[in-house]
């Protein structure tokens, strides 16, 4: 019988990237339908086509904001040796910036409403997931 310690898995299979937290599938799922139906209720005053449209605006620019902001963070936390802020620093302007410009142009009538709150959570999310990453190997 071999009651080794070795059966195990490594610690550092937890952390592999596609696994569990670190999922790019799960971030982007996650965000889309959070965001996307945040959208939808910010403009369900204007009417379902409104409602809609703003939805699915915002799902898949969160959804595509997320992957990227994810990857971003991932790639700096390894050529960046312990300064792990730099990503969020520069994400915070970017979203601000693609969001509002992008649902200006869909017409989207509550733009501040809707952007307010991905704006936000995006933020944190991309200093949350950075500062998680700290204690990982680069």
């Amino acid at each position: 019988m071999n009651h080794s310690r070795d059966a195990s898995p490594a610690p550092a299979a937890a952390h592999a990237p596609g696994v569990g937290l670190r999922s790019a599938s799960l971030h982007v799922a996650f965000a889309f339908t959070v965001m996307g139906a945040w959208a939808a209720y910010a403009n369900h005053a204007h009417g379902m086509s409104a409602a809609l449209r703003a939805g699915l605006l915002q799902g898949a620019v969160s959804a595509a904001m997320t992957l990227l902001i994810k990857r971003a963070v991932d790639v700096l936390h390894r050529r960046t040796h312990g300064r792990w802020a730099l990503a969020p620093i520069g994400v915070c302007l970017g979203t601000a910036t693609l969001l509002v410009a992008l649902h200006l142009l869909a017409g989207t009538p509550n733009v501040a409403g809707t952007v307010a709150l991905p704006w936000s959570l995006s933020t944190l999310y991309a200093f949350g997931y950075a500062a998680s990453l700290r204690n990982l190997p680069s």
